[in-house]
């Protein structure tokens, strides 16, 4: 049997999901039968360990299976953690699979509520306060289980709406609890709109259990007890159409903040407990009490809005990002001249250069500035000297095996590389490897099992899959844009790019066709549905069908009239007028046929020729398939590892000239606002108010108005 590559098992497991969908069945009750089936088959595994570990103790101690499963297994007060009753085990739900009798999401809410009922009579695990059964606030009785069944030295981290933390009454007792307890370590606050039907911002609450219930928590390390680290990342994400997303980088600048425990301005704080506890705060732990990242005010010169000219100041405040850039400021701005200028603008202010004509010039001249393609060049001499480094780490992985300390290694060492270059601060230079690990990691699992010929072989069975059926595809996938393809054929994509232009083509011929001739009285819906094609194919077939039996009458006497005459002169005579009496009855039938079939024959044709593009489209992905199976396959070992190696690289290279072209993207929006705010003086739009109103009174004077 084939090794199944980790690209095909994640098409096989999107498919799986995918089947599980009903018709018609939106993202937020999908949500719940999945959230739903992942927590009783977790909660079932972990149940199930459990039993078997309870009931194996008892039979070795000489007790009867039956009877140990009876006395103990089916026991609540012999489990340290949760019990499972049957009807929410996984291997009850498995077998009420496919029985009818009653819905299945029924049987899902009435084994949650049984797993809640069988657990919820521990008082115990509640010590620190309960809430109220109304209200859905139900959330911080579920953080006080979690810390309850935590293990001795373990952490609790839980996402939690952000209500938990400043809502008063019970809630605010449970918090004071836990923090005169020293529970809690860190709040995380999270953007909002992450999570499916729920737009509202989260945050992520990590807690340690105190077993012994004094200020200062044992569990932490020494030098976190009595404070808590508050990271607000609720401004850090990526804006989807739908939905908002963490990327590597984001989630790696959290991390990197809750392992240092330190403060970074407008990010994270280290806040003692005594300050929550200060009745200015009163144990309110609403973020942005500690961590306000809230953007400064955009500066407003009033000077330079009067008499013109851009705040030295103000430019003085980006120094470091023209730095980073790679671009004299002096590229920009230019001392003001002194013929003019008002003296009130002389000193502290700075004219835009003589190249900078209008808004539109300043991005080309930032990236074609010198400076800015001599600071990308020089990033990527260091980027090749880490490289050249530290990819024999990678080199080394299937011998190894070790890749979370490789991953840390290039991380590190990546930062350690590029921080003297001053191009990015080291969130983003860590984002940077982060995301390019997390893109990479299928490849460097393959690599672990299969070798450098195992991730060339993993990349041609991806890049098959995706020509074979894109609809099943995944995540959407592009083989034609994948590294391997761009690599080593080129000369193909020219020609399957011309091959889908065509296709292309006809299937808009073929759909203008269709849209033509639309009757102007259509409403909107019937506009959308309009189809010249299939509106003439249905006037032709009314017409073949009121006029069946004349029409199968004419095609009798027609083909009579072809058959050798066996009849007298006048019976022939008298057979030819009844065809041409029929043909002339049916003279306007037969004129309105010919002429839809005239008004379809282009798209006919052009439905032949797109089958014909299709076909011949098909042929060439096939032979581009073949091509490429046969140029990896002749590719020796050593071969395949230095490929690999090579586009991997690349994709670093391309991850770092990205964030370095957001960079870019940032000082042009600087230079941009400030043309947006100085670029014309207050003056000027004097002048131009009084030369437009000298206008209109020349031209109302001379209409007679005036």
């Amino acid at each position: 049997m084939p090794k199944l590559s980790l690209a095909k098992l994640e098409r096989h497991l999107y498919a799986a999901a995918d089947r599980l969908r009903q018709e018609g069945l939106d993202a937020a009750t999908y949500k719940d039968y999945i959230f739903g089936l992942l927590f009783l088959k977790r909660c079932s595994d972990q149940f199930e360990a459990e039993h078997e570990r309870i009931v194996g103790r008892k039979v070795a101690q000489g007790l009867v299976k039956d009877e140990a499963e009876r006395r103990y297994g089916e026991n609540p007060d012999y489990y340290d953690t949760f019990f499972v009753p049957e009807q929410a085990r996984w291997s009850y739900l498995s077998a009420k699979l496919n029985d009818a009798t009653r819905p299945y999401g029924s049987r899902l809410d009435k084994a949650l509520a049984a797993l809640g009922e069988s657990n919820m009579e521990f008082p115990e695990r509640f010590r620190w306060g309960w809430c109220p059964t109304s209200g859905k606030k139900a959330d911080l009785m579920f953080a006080q289980h979690m810390l309850a069944v935590c293990r001795p030295g373990g952490m609790v981290a839980t996402v939690m709406p952000n209500g938990v933390l400043f809502r008063g009454g019970a809630e605010r007792e449970i918090r004071r609890k836990f923090l005169e307890e020293d529970l809690i370590e860190a709040v995380i606050g999270l953007p909002q709109n992450l999570f499916y039907g729920a737009g509202i911002p989260a945050c992520i609450l990590i807690m340690r259990p105190n077993l012994t219930g004094r200020p200062q928590n044992p569990a932490k390390p020494e030098d976190r007890r009595g404070q808590v680290l508050f990271i607000n990342a609720d401004a850090e994400y990526f804006a989807g159409r739908a939905q908002n997303y963490l990327r590597p980088e984001h989630v790696e600048k959290v991390v990197t903040a809750y392992e240092r425990f330190t403060d970074l301005p407008g990010y994270a704080r280290v806040v003692p407990i005594t300050e929550i506890a200060d009745p200015a705060n009163d144990w309110n732990l609403n973020i942005r009490r500690y961590v306000d990242n809230a953007p400064p005010p955009e500066p407003q010169d009033v000077r330079a809005h009067l008499h013109g000219g851009v705040p030295a100041a103000e430019v003085e405040t980006r120094r470091a990002l023209f730095a980073a850039v790679g671009l004299d400021p002096t590229r920009v701005f230019v001392p003001p001249g002194n013929a003019g200028v008002p003296p009130a603008r002389t000193g502290d202010y700075l004219d835009f250069a003589p190249e900078l004509t209008d808004r539109a010039a300043i991005r080309p001249l930032v990236e074609s500035d010198p400076g800015v393609q001599a600071r990308t060049l020089t990033v990527r001499k260091a980027l090749d000297s880490w490289w050249a480094a530290h990819s024999p780490r990678i080199i080394e992985l299937p011998d190894r095996r070790n890749l979370n300390a490789v991953r840390a290694e290039v991380l590190e060492s990546f930062v350690a590389a590029l921080a003297p270059l001053a191009v990015l601060d080291r969130f983003k230079l860590a984002g940077v490897i982060a995301t390019w690990w997390t893109d990479t990691l299928p490849d460097f699992k393959t690599l672990l099992e299969n070798g450098f010929p195992g991730v060339i072989d993993g990349w041609v069975d991806a890049i098959a899959d995706a020509l074979e059926d894109d609809d099943n595809a995944g995540p959407a996938f592009d083989p034609f844009g994948h590294k391997l393809v761009r690599r080593t054929m080129a000369e193909y994509l020219e020609r399957i790019a011309a091959a889908r232009a065509e296709i292309a083509r006809l299937k808009g011929e073929k759909a203008a066709f269709e849209a033509d001739n639309a009757p102007d009285d259509l409403d909107e819906d019937e506009l959308a549905n309009w189809n010249q094609a299939r509106d003439l194919d249905r006037q032709a077939r009314e017409l073949r069908a009121a006029h069946k039996a004349a029409l199968a009458e004419l095609k009798k006497l027609e083909i009579a009239a072809k058959k050798p005459p066996a009849a007298t002169g006048r019976a022939s005579a008298a057979a030819q007028s009844r065809l041409e009496q029929a043909r002339a009855a049916l003279a306007p039938v037969l004129a309105r046929l010919a002429a839809i079939t005239e008004a379809l024959e282009p798209y006919e044709e052009t439905k032949a020729d797109l089958t014909e593009a299709r076909k011949f489209y098909r042929a060439l992905l096939n032979d581009f398939l073949a091509e490429l199976k046969a140029t990896c396959d002749a590719m020796g070992e050593d071969k395949k590892r230095e490929l690999v190696l090579e586009l991997t690289a690349q994709d670093v290279q391309a991850g770092m000239e990205t964030a370095m072209g957001e960079r870019r993207m940032v000082l042009e929006g600087f230079v941009e606002r400030l043309w947006d705010k100085y670029a014309v003086a207050y003056h000027q739009y004097n002048r131009e108010r009084d030369r437009t109103w000298a206008m209109w009174s020349q031209i109302s004077e001379r209409l007679g108005y005036a």
